[in-house]
């Protein structure tokens, strides 16, 4: 019912030039020219066992793969997809980390960036059938030693007869690196399941995580590592800290002919939203 009124909207009361304006030559133009600036971030300096454990979760674990998009397929080879999405992440408590600014020679001030705002490039398109594939990225910025990138793949293995909802299967992969510092790959399996009703989708996930965060050692009251730490093997000057994690999403899309928006809820525990803009050809 809302759709109707909303159509009658558009075709009646909007300017004739506004309902047959194409939007997809200005979505295009404003995705090639945004400016994909990400909030720089300084990793704290010499950072102990704990520390590395808290920043491989919140940096790595939470800034896994999304999927913000519709969960059903998008309808074999010739289905396409783009778009540009925005993760927030609180890092307020990475700003507290490695060693305390009262102790001397110790470069740290405390007074670290409280979210992380992340955004990505977003290309997906249809293989085969029920089978899709999607690959994501942060545009290289001159200024920002900073690189995000990954992808998924999804294959919807069922679908109910008489109601709009399917449930599919997800993989995915992504890593993430802050000025060589810090670098982490993170594996996932998710499974998701989802409705379809009048242009609005909602669906449900969850899967297991796995991060594997290799952190960079060096000597010096600015090394994020000392490389005289324990656990530092030498013969790379690295340490890796690995963790596994279930996490949860719920999301949903609503969509107005070939454009869509999409917004999603995370839990690693801690609770990542993300946001997405975008449109299917």
């Amino acid at each position: 019912m809302k759709q109707k009124y909303l159509n009658f909207f558009i075709i009646n009361l909007l300017p004739k030039p506004l309902v047959y304006f194409d939007l997809k030559p200005l979505f295009l133009i404003g995705l090639f020219t945004f400016n994909f600036t990400s909030w720089a971030l300084t990793l704290p300096k010499q950072l102990n066992h704990s520390d590395r454990e808290q920043i491989t979760r919140q940096l790595g674990l939470n800034t896994s793969t999304k999927l913000l998009s519709n969960p059903f397929p998008l309808g074999g080879y010739s289905g396409f997809e783009i778009g540009l999405s925005a993760e927030f992440i609180d890092i307020h408590k990475i700003a507290k980390l490695g060693c305390s600014p009262a102790t001397s020679g110790c470069p740290n001030t405390w007074n670290g960036e409280e979210e992380l705002v992340l955004p990505r490039l977003i290309i997906g398109k249809g293989l085969y059938e029920n089978v899709d594939i999607f690959m994501h990225f942060t545009p290289q910025i001159a200024q920002i030693d900073f690189s995000s990138f990954g992808g998924s793949l999804r294959y919807s293995f069922f679908e109910a007869k008489f109601f709009p909802a399917n449930i599919s299967l997800v993989l995915n992969a992504h890593n993430i690196s802050f000025s060589n510092e810090f670098q982490c790959l993170t594996l996932g399996a998710d499974l998701v399941s989802g409705i379809y009703v009048d242009n609005i989708s909602f669906y449900l996930g969850g899967g297991i995580l796995q991060a594997k965060g290799t952190f960079l050692a060096s000597s010096g009251a600015n090394a994020t590592v000392d490389n005289s730490d324990p656990e530092v093997n030498i013969a790379t000057q690295t340490v890796i800290h690995k963790m596994t994690q279930f996490h949860m999403y719920v999301g949903t899309t609503y969509h107005l002919n070939d454009l869509f928006i999409a917004a999603q809820m995370d839990r690693y525990p801690e609770e990542t939203y993300s946001a997405r803009l975008g449109f299917r050809f």
